[in-house]
């Protein structure tokens, strides 16, 4: 994950195939090159949810940076107390991880390189020493107590390096700062917490941005109004942010010099609105700051029942996006 996948996002699903198949070199030049970092091991660019708990513990007061994975060695064992990681799918166990390991009967590459993450001898070494680990992100679920019972070798793997003290499922923007603070203090950490959308943070309450995500990815609102019963996503609320606090962010990754990026929500097309149907007048003022500070602009997510509902609404978007 820590890559920009040459400039294109959705490049990075070729880290879910297979590995082994080809050198790894291989794989790296193609979907993930390694991202620059300056002399501390800080990477240029880093996930966006990596970067919104970064951005939250700094903002409660604690001494908080995302590291390179290659880099961990320069931090422990010594000075780093606390060692939080996340994913998108830790062992593989998703879409389409799962679907291509499966077909070829390996292991895929992200998972290849979360285990090899923490079974660096640094971080072994550190946890013997005290370090705490705590995991979370939308793959949390893989390292549950239920999916270690029900898939032994994940047991093995977390025996292996000592164990994750809490895994911590949901929207942990504010939790984290409780959880690390509990950490530091070597108190009790809870095995295993899920958060319920009910104490899914309120747009004031979310942290922006301190340095930049990769590819210049910014989230414009979190849930769904859609309310799909099968869905996780449209049990949170649903939450859009100002322009203003869209704009702080915007202007962390332009000042890097990130000349492309993606707004990201559900529906990118929903922006603003309090149901179903998209609202122009909020939307085509959204696309109007993004393309102040980025020269391409994409979305992340739009359904095509979102577009037909306003079939001309896209003309007037593309007038905005595509104004070279």
């Amino acid at each position: 994950m820590m890559s920009n996948h040459h400039g294109k996002e959705f490049l990075g699903f070729g880290t879910t195939t297979p590995a082994y198949i080809l050198p790894e070199g291989v794989y790296q030049r193609l979907f993930f090159p390694t991202m620059p970092v300056d002399e501390h091991g800080y990477p240029r660019q880093a996930p966006y949810g990596m970067r919104k708990i970064e951005a939250s513990l700094i903002d409660g007061g604690y001494d908080a940076r995302i590291v390179h994975p290659s880099f961990l060695d320069r931090f422990m064992p010594g000075e780093a107390k606390v060692l939080l990681v996340s994913g998108h799918d830790y062992f593989g166990l998703n879409p389409p991880s799962s679907t291509f390991g499966g077909v070829m009967k390996k292991e895929t590459l992200n998972s290849v390189n979360f285990k090899r993450m923490l079974s660096q001898p640094a971080v072994v070494e550190a946890r013997k020493r005290g370090l705490k680990i705590i995991a979370g992100g939308p793959c949390a679920w893989q390292l549950s107590p239920a999916t270690r019972m029900k898939l032994p070798w994940i047991q093995e793997f977390v025996d292996s390096i000592g164990g994750i003290d809490t895994v911590v499922e949901g929207e942990a923007d504010l939790f984290v700062r409780d959880i690390v603070g509990k950490a530091l203090r070597d108190e009790f950490l809870p095995p295993h917490v899920v958060l319920t959308p009910k104490e899914a943070p309120k747009v004031e309450q979310i942290s922006s941005i301190k340095y930049p995500s990769v590819n210049g990815l910014i989230e414009i609102g979190r849930g769904c109004c859609r309310g799909c019963s099968f869905c996780s996503v449209t049990t949170r609320p649903t939450r859009w942010y100002s322009l203003e606090k869209i704009e702080e962010e915007l202007k962390v990754n332009a000042q890097l010099g990130i000349r492309k990026g993606l707004l990201h929500s559900d529906d990118v097309m929903f922006y603003g609105s309090p149901n179903v149907m998209p609202h122009e007048d909020k939307l085509i003022p959204l696309l109007q700051l993004a393309k102040r500070y980025y020269a391409q602009v994409g979305w992340s997510h739009v359904a095509i029942a979102t577009l037909m509902t306003k079939p001309k609404l896209l003309s007037k978007c593309a007038e905005v996006l595509i104004d070279e």
